[in-house]
């Protein structure tokens, strides 16, 4: 059995993703809520030790791109960068916390030292990449995708199962989440669009439970939810219904919207988006960090260039967040 599907393609396989991961995720709300609330506090303890676990998983399986002629051995110069990334933008990350207090706007908003942080780490550094190498947007049109059935429910099934776990997690992100279940798994590019959207809906369902179940919030969302209203398991079953038919409904919105913005997109010029959009996060950075925010942004988005450029995945440079807890926690 194959699916079948028309529209832009990675639109249509990442709505595919998202809205049916709410299946996989609803079916886990009672066992991990059984499992995290009885053993959360000894899960918590040895936290540095399974967030170390990843990291050597992480970098283990780094492959970088694959060139004939490299030789058997040069998978150990993608192992090394991958290690000097994490380990680079770890070290940034502990800078960056222990002077948070140096962030100061000059508007009198509170201030994030991860806005700067996580701005030039995975946004500025891939747009500078963008504008020097004179990308320009294809002509968009109307494609078709064919997957057999059985594959779709596996990365439905990963991507699902990855979001619910990482909401209980500190410091690992959905990407990270994504890259780990996916670890062994030859699956193509479309898969992966599959599972990491799965993952990030997933995680913002469980996010809200992770709330009631441990009190602590683990995303900006649920922390800015946590200060509005007191979460309850009535509150939370009328916000999982919402967020059920807001998936639903969010698939045929998402597949017109996606077509609708492919029509745009092709006419505009991309290296002045890529300009627009870097000004947009330096000034946002400035505003709400000051000029110790400008100096992170600049240095993040240096580190950020080191992926790109060596050919390795970018989530290593989740070490800005997962080398300080790890530190803490071990």
């Amino acid at each position: 059995m194959m699916l079948e599907g028309r529209g832009p393609e990675a639109v249509r396989l990442s709505a595919l993703g998202s809205a049916s991961s709410i299946l996989v995720a609803l079916v886990l709300i009672y066992p991990l809520t059984l499992l995290f609330r009885h053993f959360y506090d000894g899960f918590i303890a040895h936290i540095g030790l399974v967030l170390l676990a990843i990291v050597v998983l992480m970098i283990a399986t780094e492959k970088g791109l694959v060139v004939e002629g490299q030789g058997s051995l040069v998978h150990l110069k993608y192992k090394a960068l991958a290690l000097a990334l994490f380990l680079t933008s770890g070290l940034l990350g502990l800078f960056a916390f222990e002077h948070q207090n140096l962030a100061v706007s000059p508007f009198g908003f509170e201030p994030q030292v991860l806005l700067p942080l996580l701005s030039g780490l995975f946004g500025a550094s891939l747009l500078i990449i963008s504008f020097f190498s004179n990308a320009e947007i294809p002509p968009q049109r109307d494609t078709f995708f064919r997957l057999p059935a059985g594959t779709v429910v596996k990365s439905v099934f990963l991507g699902g199962l990855a979001g619910s776990l990482v909401a209980w997690i500190p410091g690992v992100t959905p990407a990270v989440a994504t890259v780990v279940t996916r670890l062994g798994s030859a699956g193509s590019d479309r898969e992966f669009l599959i599972s990491v959207s799965g993952v990030n809906t997933a995680n913002a369902l469980f996010a809200l439970v992770a709330l009631l179940v441990i009190g602590r919030p683990r995303s900006g969302a649920v922390a800015a939810v946590d200060k509005l209203v007191t979460l309850d398991q009535s509150l939370l079953m009328m916000m999982i219904l919402v967020v059920l038919t807001t998936a639903l409904a969010s698939y045929i919105v998402t597949i017109w919207a996606g077509q609708t913005a492919a029509r745009i997109v092709e006419k505009l010029n991309y290296r002045r988006l890529c300009v627009g959009v870097i000004s947009f996060l330096v000034a946002m950075t400035l505003i709400f960090t000051g000029p110790f925010g400008g100096f992170l942004f600049f240095v993040s988005t240096t580190i950020g260039l080191i992926a790109p450029l060596a050919g390795i995945r970018k989530t290593h440079a989740m070490g800005v967040l997962m080398l300080p807890l790890m530190i803490r926690y071990l």
